[in-house]
């Protein structure tokens, strides 16, 4: 670059102080609104933008899936973790299923009907549902509610998606 040529691609000299109040005014009201983020009283109307909250801050329940297999008429706690790792190229995890209705359940029970190395006759998959408390372990299940959402007869064949392992 010659002696006093300007390079273009920088703010122009007029500009250069309202950017630099504007990015001022943008830190100072995104600082503010995290101050008020962890008033517990209430936020102000004016805090709405800065205080959204995207993916960093969890809900108040936590939910999990159960299951449970019939195994020479008892019906015996399921490891779904064990039959579905999380390995890659392990098939898609259980955990992605939980929120899916219908057929998505049939064939996760039917999967575990087939990996369980017991020979299950029945599957029951339930969908567990508990509060969060701040301060505590997320996954302590304290008052869980358990529901069920599948009781599935290992002699049935759910329909598979083609070219997925399960």
């Amino acid at each position: 670059m010659v002696e006093g040529d300007a390079d273009r691609r920088t703010t122009p000299g007029l500009l250069k102080a309202p950017a630099l109040v504007a990015l001022g005014f943008v830190a100072a009201y995104f600082a503010a609104c995290f101050w008020y983020a962890l008033d517990e009283d209430g936020k102000p109307l004016w805090s709405v933008w800065g205080n959204w909250q995207m993916f960093t801050v969890g809900g108040r329940h936590n939910n999990d899936l159960d299951a449970e297999a019939e195994i020479d008429g008892e019906w015996v706690a399921l490891d779904l973790r064990t039959l579905f790792p999380s390995r890659f190229d392990s098939g898609p995890r259980y955990r992605q299923l939980r929120n899916r209705p219908g057929p998505w359940m049939e064939i996760l029970a039917d999967s575990a009907c087939d990996r369980d190395p017991r020979h299950p006759t029945a599957i029951r998959l339930y969908d567990v549902r508990w509060k969060i408390v701040p301060g505590e372990d997320p996954y302590l299940r304290k008052g869980a509610v358990q529901k069920r959402i599948l009781h599935w007869k290992c002699d049935r064949v759910a329909r598979r998606p083609g070219g997925v392992v399960w």
